[in-house]
C-alpha cells in the first residue's frame, strides 16, 4: 500500500482573491479555511488511497482539536505534539499573478529536538512531506527514518541537510527567498550536487523541473499552481502518487499536468 507521512501544523487562513492587482478588498472574494494546507493535503492523500500519517504541532484550542478529529474520522493516522497555544492565523491575498501573506500569527512553534515524536509509527512510510527548518530536529528526524524519501515543501534547509532530501518543491516566491540571487538552473545544480534527487518550481504559468541527471525542463500549466494553495496541494499529492508509476520526475510532472485539477475558484 502507498504510504506517506506529513509534518506541519494547522492554520486558520482567511484569503482575499482579487481579479486584478488594484481591486479593492471590498470587492474581493473572501474565503476562510480552518486547518489550512495540512488539512487539504492530508485529505488529498487519503482520497488517493494512501496510508496517510500526520505529525502535527498543534495548539490546545477547540479548532485545533476539531481538525484532528476530522482527520481521524477519515482514517488518517494523526500524532499530535501539543502546545499551550492557539491555532496560528494567516491573512492571504491572491492576485492573478501572485500570492501574498500579509499577516501571520505563528503562535505554534516549530518542532523541537526535545519533542516526544513517535518515529516508529511512521518510519516505514515510502514518502514524507515537510515544511520544517529546525536543524537539530531535522537531523534527529532523518536519522530515525532512513527509509523515508523526504520531500521539502516551501523551501530547503542548510547545505549539510540536503543529502537527506529526495526532492524539493517551491513556488517562485519561495525560490527567490532561498536562492540568494542564483538562477533556477544554477541553484538547482548546486542542490543536486549536494544530494537532492530533483527540484520542482511552480509558477502561475508553468512548472520548472531539474533532475539528478542535470537536465532541466519547463512545462506550461493552464492553472496557477504556484499561487493557489488548493491547486498546489492537489498537484503535490498527484505528483507523489504518480511517482509510483513513473521512473522519472519529468514523466511524473508531465502526467500530473495532463490531469484535470481541482476547482480553482
Amino acid at each position: 500500500m502507498k504510504s506517506i507521512v506529513l509534518l506541519g501544523s494547522f492554520t486558520h487562513q482567511k484569503t482575499y482573491t482579487l481579479s486584478n492587482e488594484i481591486q479593492s478588498f471590498q470587492m474581493a472574494n473572501e474565503s476562510t479555511c480552518i486547518g489550512g494546507p495540512m488539512m487539504d493535503i492530508a485529505t488529498e492523500f487519503a482520497n488517493l488511497s494512501f496510508e496517510t500519517h500526520c505529525l502535527i504541532k498543534m495548539g490546545n484550542d477547540i479548532e485545533s482539536l476539531e481538525c484532528k478529529d476530522q482527520l481521524d474520522s477519515q482514517g488518517i493516522f494523526t500524532q499530535a505534539i501539543s502546545t499551550n497555544t492557539p491555532m496560528p492565523s494567516e491573512l492571504i491575498v491572491v492576485t492573478p499573478s501572485n500570492q501574498y501573506t500579509i499577516l501571520s500569527s505563528s503562535s505554534v512553534t516549530s518542532f523541537l529536538p526535545t519533542d516526544q515524536v513517535p518515529f516508529v509509527s511512521f518510519d516505514h512510510c515510502d514518502y514524507g512531506l515537510l515544511h520544517e527548518f529546525n536543524e537539530d530536529f531535522l537531523l534527529r528526524l532523518f536519522s530515525k527514518t532512513p527509509k523515508v524519501k523526504w520531500i521539502m515543501n516551501h523551501g530547503f534547509p542548510n547545505a549539510n541537510l540536503l543529502k537527506y532530501l529526495h526532492g524539493i518543491i517551491l513556488n517562485e516566491t519561495e525560490f527567490r527567498k532561498h536562492s540568494k540571487g542564483f538562477s533556477k538552473e544554477m541553484m538547482s545544480q548546486m542542490l543536486i550536487n549536494a544530494g537532492v534527487k530533483w527540484i520542482v518550481i511552480l509558477s502561475d504559468r508553468d512548472v520548472f523541473v531539474y533532475n539528478e541527471d542535470y537536465e532541466e525542463f519547463t512545462f506550461p500549466s493552464n492553472h496557477p499552481i504556484g499561487i493557489h494553495n488548493t491547486l498546489r496541494q492537489s498537484f503535490i499529492a498527484q505528483l507523489i502518487n504518480t511517482l509510483y508509476e513513473h521512473n522519472s520526475i519529468k514523466q511524473a510532472v508531465e502526467s500530473c499536468l495532463s490531469l484535470t485539477p481541482v476547482n480553482d475558484n
